[in-house]
């Protein structure tokens, strides 16, 4: 039996417990869900003397061997409360990246997962280191202090040795690709419908669940419903991680955030309070990846059916309160709706693309010229005439016109 401590202070909700569906993603399925409202964290060992008793408790009730945390520990605590209870402790980031480490299939992912590991690893060979020294002050010996130390350096020398690994990838990155196509990236919290999207305006059929993280790899679908091409691509989902664990997936995060638009899909079927955390978190990785700045977001609100318009209305006020992106569009998605998805996408898109976007009328084309056409831009009219050439109006990405526009002028 593993119990899970939901802190309901923290995730905003009594109803709904991501620490449970996250555990479930884990494969842990025997579970005991304990509810806590913590507003106070206690420095030594998170939990007050009262709260740590009555999970002493529950461990020898559900015969446990396994405690894990909503919230985020630091390493001591996390030491501290093993030390006092006897069990395996784990928190919330340790059971995001042992879900990722079970889900990973590609090597850079394994690098980078491997690598986050370490990193938040660290802190907690130094809390052991601590516990050594101090034991050898009380007459322990210094066997623990060496073993805490031989384990840091070691960390730091596998640190080191996949950075390298992971620097030699870098050089074949997607970002230094010479990009055509507009491409856009769907990103968002796990299970807030990001692959569902992506069915729609790609008309793939991908694998969908209700589980978190079915998508651990990048994947690219050409949408054609604007009668242009671009590429879509479906993303990891996103997850509140510490600033340097997020620094261990720039490989991954900087392909996601380095386009100059971005589709973010908030779930809004939980509580107000998790549509703050998704849309924080969504600004944070923002910042830290988007180093060109003036990124254009179409925010798309999912899962709306479960909520009333109140709940719509509420967050859509708190995007346009953010007063942090220029240029933005917000779209209420529901999935049983997929046309006026596609209505609402195209709407969107050309709205905060408009400059890079060419409304074209060409005469006298060669057929072959105009099956180019065809293949990059939406052709609204076209007139045959009698000598076999064609007059042709419409819409397309500047880039691509202005290409093709070369090989008949």
């Amino acid at each position: 039996m593993i119990i899970l401590v939901d802190n309901i202070v923290q995730n905003g909700s009594e109803d709904e417990s991501e620490i449970l569906e996250l555990a479930f993603a884990a494969g842990y399925t025997n579970n005991y869900l304990h509810k806590i409202e913590l507003k106070k964290y206690h420095t030594k060992h998170f939990l007050n003397e009262k709260k740590i008793d009555n999970l002493k408790i529950l461990i020898e009730e559900k015969n446990c061997k396994k405690i894990i945390f909503s919230d985020v520990l630091r390493s001591y605590q996390i030491a501290n409360l093993e030390e006092l209870l006897d069990v395996e402790i784990m928190d919330k980031v340790m059971l995001v990246l042992e879900i990722f480490e079970n889900k990973a299939n590609t090597t850079d992912i394994k690098l980078q997962v491997e690598m986050a590991k370490l990193i938040y690893a660290k802190p907690k060979a130094g809390a052991r280191l601590s516990e050594a020294v101090m034991k050898e002050r009380v007459g322990f010996g210094a066997g623990g202090e060496q073993v805490g130390s031989v384990m840091i350096s070691d960390i730091q020398n596998r640190i080191k040795s996949i950075e390298k690994k992971i620097n030699e990838i870098k050089k074949q990155s997607i970002i230094n690709e010479i990009i055509e196509i507009p491409k856009i990236p769907i990103v968002g919290y796990y299970s807030a419908g990001k692959s569902t999207l992506f069915n729609i305006l790609t008309s793939d059929e991908r694998e969908t669940s209700k589980d978190a993280f079915t998508t651990m790899v990048l994947k690219t679908g050409r949408c054609e419903v604007t009668g242009y091409p671009i590429d879509i691509i479906d993303t990891v989902g996103l997850v509140s991680l510490p600033n340097n664990v997020m620094s261990a997936f720039d490989l991954m995060l900087n392909k996601i955030f380095s386009f100059n638009g971005i589709i973010s899909c908030i779930n809004i079927s939980k509580s107000e309070k998790f549509s703050e955390i998704q849309i924080n978190d969504f600004l944070k990785y923002v910042e830290k990846f988007n180093i060109e700045g003036n990124v254009r977001v179409l925010f798309i609100l999912t899962k709306v059916d479960l909520v009333d318009e109140m709940t719509i209305k509420n967050v859509k006020e708190n995007i346009h309160n953010l007063e942090v992106f220029d240029d933005y569009e917000i779209i209420v998605s529901r999935s049983d709706r997929s046309d006026d998805i596609r209505k609402n996408f195209i709407r969107a898109f050309e709205s905060l693309f408009e400059d890079n976007l060419t409304e074209f009328y060409y005469q006298n084309l060669q057929p072959s010229i105009a099956s180019k056409l065809h293949n990059i831009a939406r052709v609204d009219e076209q007139i045959w005439n009698n000598d076999g050439t064609t007059s042709m109006s419409g819409i397309g990405p500047t880039n691509l016109l202005e290409k093709i526009k070369g090989e008949f002028i």
